[in-house]
């Protein structure tokens, strides 16, 4: 048991639903709901042009009780799970994620297959596995350091060269619970 269990002991967040549940919940939705946004490349899903920021980009997800939120633009972005409230806009914050950094253009295909990956196999630091290699991309690996869970973490991702070594893209990352 982490220090912080013994506090959550009893305690309810949503519709009494015990805290760590809805951790799990929260968790669940997560990787369901960005799997089918940013790593998919279907233009089904519902990813378009933001609609208050110039060169942003955003995608949502709902799985009731909770409302997933992306945004991004080519360097930074947020994730945000609120909870739906019935009949108005979501509006308790629960979840934060940022991100940001680059990545060439060449390396997105990896990216995108390393991040689809993690999230079919659970969370970890809201990016891709500890290391990830694919046989349509040889002489890229992508790698992910993290620390913490997802009710507090930070992670830093990056795809290099294995040839040159030469880094071609990093992403850094933290966040977790807001209540």
């Amino acid at each position: 048991m982490k220090p912080w269990d013994e506090i959550d002991l009893g305690r309810t967040l949503v519709g009494g639903t015990p805290y760590t549940e809805t951790l799990k919940q929260m968790e669940e939705v997560f990787c369901r709901g960005m799997l089918l946004g940013y790593p998919t490349g279907d233009p089904s899903n519902a990813i378009h042009p933001h609609r208050y920021k110039s060169g942003w980009k955003e995608y949502d997800y709902s799985a009731h009780p909770f409302w997933l939120f992306d945004e991004w633009c080519s360097f930074t972005g947020r994730t945000w799970i609120m909870l739906l409230n019935e009949g108005i806009p979501p509006t308790e914050m629960l979840w934060i994620m940022h991100y940001e950094g680059w990545y060439e253009k060449e390396t997105i295909p990896l990216l995108k297959l390393a991040l689809a990956t993690q999230y079919r196999g659970g969370f970890y630091g809201g990016r891709g596995p500890y290391i990830f290699t694919h046989p349509n991309h040889l002489g890229l690996v992508y790698r992910n350091s993290v620390v913490g869970t997802f009710r507090q973490f930070t992670a830093r991702d990056e795809i290099c060269n294995t040839k040159t070594g030469e880094k071609m893209g990093q992403h850094i990352c933290w966040g977790g619970m807001l209540v």
